[in-house]
């Protein structure tokens, strides 16, 4: 009985040690996800660029960045609320393009649209295609990432932008 119960004590003194580690991995593992959630608020909140994150069907909108408030005009609230709301402020006569380009071309990594942008105020934005986006891994049920590039227009370059228009 006293060997049974020497070794039984010798099992759970290592059992303890084993604990302990795992338990100091996972506080290291929070440190490091604090850490990088701390850099990942730092860019979104001062880049001058808007980015989002949806679920691969477009249906959920996980993230946008703070700066879709300035560009669009319009909440962060209300994209994540209606993801699809983003389409309400493009320009009537940009609306279909861009809508087909989303879904036909976003799939293939060709997704590479301009388009204006009509703020409730009544300003005009124009946005490039996107400058950047995460490349599709070997999993394609991962959240894809877009950013896309601002440049408030007025004047003589709004006017090139409509002649450039024009000529689509």
């Amino acid at each position: 009985l006293q060997l049974y119960s020497q070794r039984l004590v010798s099992k759970l003194e290592k059992k303890m040690l084993e604990l302990q580690a795992s338990e100091e991995r996972y506080r290291a593992l929070c440190r490091s996800l604090g850490e990088s959630e701390e850099k990942f608020r730092q860019i979104a909140e001062t880049i001058r660029e808007v980015f989002w994150i949806t679920d691969p069907g477009k249906n959920t909108m996980l993230y946008v960045s703070p700066h879709y408030e300035t560009i669009w005009g319009r909440s962060c609230a209300s994209l994540l609320a209606e993801p699809r709301s983003w389409l309400e402020a493009i320009h009537p006569e940009d609306r279909e393009r861009v809508l087909q380009a989303a879904i036909t071309k976003h799939v293939l990594g060709t997704y590479r649209e301009e388009y204006r942008i009509l703020r409730p105020d009544g300003t005009l934005r124009w946005t490039g295609a996107a400058v950047g986006k995460l490349i599709a891994g070997d999993d394609v049920m991962r959240p894809r990432l877009r950013v896309i590039a601002d440049e408030q227009l007025t004047g003589a370059p709004r006017e090139a932008v409509q002649n450039r228009l024009d000529l689509w």
